[in-house]
């Protein structure tokens, strides 16, 4: 007697959806249910039609036997390394992507968006009168990481650079000490405040 399967099943173990053992093209074998999308946590194996991975604390010990899971950076992924994240655990330590890959801060020259948890690189046009020419703008050259393009967005400076009011300077302007350890500028009456 033949198995009647439950729709987007090919085979099965018996009539309910998950039950299945393998599915129909274009659908993924998730926990003996097919799916067209794999959950958080899994990716699509387009070799087995299966979903590696699962999220699932329940399901945790069954994927470290039984399947290739996201690497631990990463939230959702298209693979199992740490450079095939699709999103990353924005509520953990290490919740900005970029390039595919989770971050704990953004990279040299990358500043974070906290609205989609992604690591950007800031897009400068410039329109001349035949051309448009896009190119990708870091950081401020005086800024070693930064929240934004321009000079003003300095988070940390370069060396030998003093920051003042998010910006980065060679020499410290009146009123102010260069602190070599902090590399900003230190307040002369805020130091003077601290030694009485």
């Amino acid at each position: 007697m033949l198995l009647a399967c439950s729709g987007g099943c090919a085979t099965c173990t018996g009539p309910n959806q998950n039950d299945c053992t393998s599915c129909d093209s274009g659908l993924y074998l998730s926990i003996n249910t097919c799916v067209v999308d794999c959950p958080s946590g899994t990716f699509p194996d387009a070799s087995s039609q299966s979903c590696k991975g699962n999220s699932s604390l329940l399901l945790l010990m069954i994927n470290y036997y039984f399947f290739t899971a996201c690497d631990t950076t990463c939230q959702t992924c298209s693979g199992p390394l740490n450079i095939d994240c699709m999103s990353c655990d924005t509520t953990g330590q290490i919740p900005f992507l970029y390039n595919s890959k989770c971050y704990t801060t953004c990279p040299d020259g990358a500043y974070p968006n906290t609205t989609d948890f992604e690591c950007y690189r800031i897009p400068i046009s410039i329109f001349p009168k035949i051309l448009s020419v896009v190119f990708f703008l870091a950081c401020s050259q005086s800024c070693a990481t930064c929240n934004g393009p321009t000079q003003n967005n300095c988070t940390a400076c370069s060396a030998s650079l003093y920051m003042h009011v998010d910006t980065c300077i060679a020499t410290c302007p009146q009123g102010f000490i260069a602190d070599a350890q902090s590399q900003s500028c230190k307040s002369i009456s805020s130091l003077l405040f601290k030694i009485n």
